[in-house]
C-alpha cells in the first residue's frame, strides 16, 4: 500500500516522524523508493529497528552502567557543489529514462546527542541536520515571576520533580539526595521535595516506594499526580529548585518549559540535557545516579541567593530559545532544499 500511494502521489519528499511502533517493512519500502526521504530522529525508533544489539548494549553500560558515551569522529564534510549538482543531473537522467534507484535517506536530529548515537550505532545517512526540538511557550499574562532571590515560603526549601515515574528519569535519585540535606546547614526550617508523575509503571513504582521508605523522609516528600502542560508555570512558580536527574535524555521538553519559566534548574549531565543547560550559567549539572553530587549542587543553590537569581534570568533566556515555531521554520526549510 506504501509503495503504491507513493508512486500515485510522486511526493517532493516523505517526512517519516517516528515509526516505531509500525513494521519495519515500511521503512524498507522507504528505503527501496526514489523519493526523497527525511527520518526525523528525537529517540532510538530508528535503531532499535537496525541495530538493536548495539540499543541494548548502550542502555547496559552507559545508561544504567558506568561506561562514558564518547561520541565518535564527526562526519566528512558534505561534498563539494560540483559534485552534488552533478548527482542530481544524473538522477534527473535516470528519472528521464524511467530509472528509479533508491536514495539513502536524510536525517533530521532533535539534538547533537541524538546524532552521534545513531553515528556511534553505525547508521549513516545521505544528509542531515540538527534541530532542537521547542515547545510552545504562552506569556505568563498578568503572572509575575517569583523573585528567585528568595524562597516561596519563608523559611521552607521546596524542591521540585516532574517528569514520568520510570527508571530513566531518576525520581530515585532525587529522593536519596534528600537524607544528605540538613535545613540546619541551609539557613532553613525545613526541606521538601515535590514528586509530580504518573505511577502507571508498577514496577519502578514499588522499587521507587522502597526508597522513599529507606530514606527516612517520607514525611517530607509529597506525591502528587502529573498535571496539563498549561499548569506547568504555576508548578514551577510554586517551588525554589527544579531537580531533573534523569539517566537517559535525547531532548527534554519539560527541562526546557522549567527553564523558560525561571525555576533555578539542576539536571544531569545526561544525553541532550547539556544542550539545554549551561553549567554555572543557566543552570547547574551533575552526573547522573550521583545523589551526594546533587545534593552538593541543592546546598549551592539553597545557599547563594545571587546565584538563584541569576540562572533563573539566564535559564528564562536559554528556555525561551527553544520554541515550536523556531523548531516548525527549522524543519521546513531542511525539506525544501534541493536534494
Amino acid at each position: 500500500t506504501l509503495r503504491r500511494v507513493l508512486d500515485e502521489v510522486r511526493p517532493d519528499v516523505v517526512f517519516a516522524w517516528n515509526l516505531f511502533f509500525l513494521d519495519a517493512s515500511l521503512l524498507t519500502a522507504l528505503e527501496a523508493s526514489p523519493y526523497r526521504t527525511v527520518v526525523m530522529l528525537t529517540d532510538n525508533w530508528l535503531l532499535v529497528m537496525r541495530n538493536p544489539a548495539f540499543v541494548g548494549a548502550f542502555f547496559r553500560d552507559m545508561v544504567h552502567g558506568d561506561t562514558p558515551f564518547v561520541p565518535p569522529p564527526p562526519p566528512p564534510p558534505p561534498p563539494p557543489a560540483w559534485r552534488a549538482l552533478a548527482g542530481r543531473a544524473k538522477r534527473g537522467l535516470q528519472r528521464m529514462a524511467g530509472i528509479k534507484p533508491p536514495r539513502k535517506l536524510e536525517a533530521i536530529f532533535g539534538s547533537r546527542f541524538m546524532r552521534d548515537f545513531y553515528a556511534a550505532g553505525g547508521t549513516p545517512f545521505r544528509t542531515h541536520r540538527v534541530i532542537h526540538n521547542g515547545v510552545r511557550q504562552p506569556p505568563r499574562g498578568a503572572t509575575v515571576a517569583p523573585d528567585r532571590s528568595r524562597l516561596v515560603q519563608p523559611g521552607t526549601l521546596r524542591l521540585l520533580f516532574a517528569g514520568r515515574l520510570v527508571d530513566l528519569k531518576g525520581a530515585d535519585t532525587a529522593v536519596q539526595a534528600l537524607p544528605l540535606l540538613y535545613p540546619e546547614a541551609l539557613g532553613v526550617e525545613k526541606i521538601t521535595l515535590t514528586i509530580v508523575g504518573d505511577g502507571q509503571d508498577k514496577a519502578y513504582m514499588q522499587r521507587f516506594a522502597e526508597v522513599v521508605a529507606g530514606s527516612g523522609r517520607a514525611a517530607e516528600i509529597d506525591m502528587r499526580p502529573v498535571v496539563a502542560e498549561a499548569e506547568l508555570p504555576a508548578l514551577f512558580d510554586a517551588h525554589d529548585i527544579y531537580l531533573f536527574p534523569s539517566l537517559y535524555e535525547p531532548f527534554s521538553l519539560t527541562l526546557i518549559h522549567a527553564l523558560a519559566c525561571g525555576i533555578p534548574t539542576i539536571a544531569s549531565r545526561a544525553g541532550g540535557n547539556p544542550e539545554i543547560v549551561r553549567d554555572g550559567e543557566s543552570g547547574l549539572l551533575f552526573n547522573k545516579r550521583n545523589a551526594a553530587e546533587l545534593a552538593r549542587a541543592i546546598t549551592r543553590l539553597a545557599t547563594d541567593s545571587t546565584l538563584r537569581a541569576r540562572l533563573a534570568v539566564e535559564g528564562q533566556k536559554a528556555g525561551r530559545q527553544f520554541t515550536f515555531e523556531r523548531m516548525a521554520g527549522e524543519m521546513e526549510r531542511f525539506l525544501k532544499e534541493p536534494s
